[in-house]
Formats: structure tokens, C-alpha cells, sequence
């Protein structure tokens, strides 16, 4: 005879406090052009706040970068020696991915944004009844009716 192992429960957050928003899993992305310093101080600003804050964190995830590049001829015309000008950019991109709630993401985004870097924002919101986080697993159900003693 085959024991069958009964599925867990999976762990829920209960809010007591009505107050309180809904955790939604927040996608923050770092988009910068020129220097990475920039991207760097931005990185560490971010952290900082979300360990303030107690919030759950993970990245910074670096994209590949993509580089882009133009390469034109210097005279309009065509006339004198053939030169040419060679135009290039980098964009760097980083991902944040928070677990919070839409007020903990104003903190941890609210100081002073460096140049020629742009902070985009993407938020899942939590369904009813349902937490979003990385503790959060999709509910098993187990049909009684198949599982067979041998």
C-alpha cells in the first residue's frame, strides 16, 4: 500500500490592520546613457531606502547593454576628402524588482533623480484575498478521486 503525502497548505499574509495597502510586486527599471556612475549612485540610493524601510528586494539585474552607432560622412556635398564622423551611445539598463506596497515605492523613488538617468515604474496589483510576494505560491489543489492505494 502507497501513502500518498498531502499537499501543504501554502502560507498567506492575514492583514489585520484595514489600513494597511495590498503588497504588489513593483518592477523599478534604471535607464542611463552616458556614465554609469550615475547609475551606480541611483543603485545604492535605492537600496538604502528599501533597507530603511524594510522591504523585500532583489537587484540590481544588468541588462546587456546595447550599443548603438551611427556613422555619417562629414561634407554634404561629397566634395573634398572622403571623412567621416562616427557617433556612438551605450544604454544601460538595470531592473529593481520590490515587493511593497505603492506608498513604500514613493520613499524608496522620492529624492533627486541624477542626469541622463529615468526611473520607469511597473506595478502588478495583488488580487483579493491573495498576497504577491516571494513567500506567495500558487495554490495547489489535490483531486481526491485519482490518487489510487496500491
Amino acid at each position: 500500500m502507497m501513502e500518498v503525502e498531502q499537499a501543504k497548505p501554502v502560507q498567506t499574509f492575514k492583514d489585520t490592520d484595514p489600513n494597511r495597502l495590498a503588497i504588489n510586486k513593483v518592477r523599478l527599471t534604471l535607464c542611463g546613457t552616458h556614465k554609469v556612475d550615475n547609475m551606480n549612485l541611483m543603485s545604492a540610493k535605492i537600496l538604502e531606502e528599501a533597507k530603511k524601510l524594510n522591504l523585500k528586494i532583489k537587484g540590481p539585474i544588468r541588462l546587456p547593454v546595447k550599443k548603438l552607432g551611427i556613422t555619417t560622412r562629414k561634407t554634404p556635398c561629397g566634395e573634398g576628402s572622403k571623412t567621416w564622423d562616427h557617433y556612438r551611445m551605450e544604454i544601460h539598463k538595470w531592473i529593481f524588482d520590490l515587493f511593497c506596497s505603492s506608498e513604500d515605492v514613493k520613499k524608496v523613488i522620492s529624492f533627486q533623480l541624477g542626469t541622463n538617468v529615468t526611473i520607469d515604474v511597473t506595478a502588478t496589483v495583488a488580487k483579493k484575498g491573495k498576497s504577491q510576494g516571494p513567500e506567495a505560491k500558487d495554490d495547489m489543489e489535490v483531486d481526491e478521486s485519482k490518487l489510487k492505494d496500491e
